[in-house]
């Protein structure tokens, strides 16, 4: 992870609570790649949604079209629920070298509503 921050090409946006962190969100909008998201079970409610909006809106307005991931098996449906779709299954490589089942999924981004 600390790679992909010092990586100028790389946003990063984490959400906080307090001095608590509990999600975080990376893309790569050069690669058209969002290459992880997480948020800890918390009482806000829809941190993860908001994130995921906002790296979108900024990979958008920095030129990019689309985003790919690989989804988690467990992470599917929450894409899914934010308009990406599903491209094919496989498995993604972890920095540890382990093999992790994935969904490789797509969104076409669109302009931000007005007054986002």
């Amino acid at each position: 992870m600390e790679l992909r921050i010092a990586d100028p090409g790389s946003v990063v946006l984490v959400a906080e609570v307090g001095d608590e962190i509990i999600g975080y969100v990376v893309a790569t909008p050069a690669r058209n790649e969002l290459r992880a998201a997480y948020v800890k079970p918390n009482s806000i409610g829809h941190v993860g949604y908001a994130l995921l909006a906002e790296i979108e809106r900024r990979a958008f307005n920095a030129g990019t079209e689309y985003l790919t991931c690989s989804a988690s098996l467990s992470a599917v449906e929450f894409y899914k629920a934010n308009g990406y779709t599903e491209e094919g299954r496989g498995e993604h490589r972890l920095r540890t070298g382990d093999l992790m089942d994935c969904v490789f999924m797509r969104k076409k981004l669109e302009p931000p509503a007005p007054g986002q």
